[in-house]
């Protein structure tokens, strides 16, 4: 499970996601890759991004495996190029979401996206472990700050120098 700071942070990385997968989907390169798969790979991401918002790390890379094969299988019934005729505009959208074609080369794609955002989890989890690690928790830090200042205000004043005649 994801903490409120935590999904806070994976809001804004999704809109990024969703953000550039748009992107790549509205400005040609003219290369194949950047062209067609980097939204691919941006989709897998977002999925793994929703799917981390309610699972941990290691199940949440196997659902959204698992999610985004069986979206590309359920191409194969034509179920979503049918929908592409709809006279309904929501259907044809959730038909292009879905894509209509299925390619071994796109279940890649995901694959890279999947395994790209992980690692990049895996990374900022095991840095904001090390970082509390090295920090000690707030109420051990707030109990040396009192003993200090007990300490401080324990010491005698100094006395004034006697005056010798």
């Amino acid at each position: 499970m994801v903490t409120a700071s935590g999904r806070t942070a994976w809001g804004l990385c999704l809109a990024s996601i969703i953000a550039a997968g748009i992107l790549s989907r509205i400005f040609h390169t003219g290369f194949l890759i950047f062209d067609k798969y980097l939204g691919d790979a941006l989709y897998g991401a977002m999925v793994y991004g929703i799917v981390r918002l309610f699972l941990r790390r290691p199940r949440a890379t196997a659902v959204a495996v698992v999610l985004m094969v069986l979206i590309e299988l359920f191409q194969l019934t034509m179920i979503p190029a049918g929908m592409l005729s709809s006279g309904h505009w929501w259907t044809r959208i959730l038909a292009r979401l879905l894509g209509t074609q299925f390619s071994f080369l796109d279940l890649l794609a995901y694959g890279v996206g999947i395994c790209g955002i992980q690692l990049a989890d895996r990374v900022q989890t095991r840095r904001a472990v090390r970082a509390e690690r090295l920090q000690p928790p707030l109420r051990q830090r707030c109990a040396r700050i009192d003993i200090a200042q007990e300490t401080v205000l324990r010491v005698p004043p100094a006395r004034a120098p006697e005056k010798r005649n």
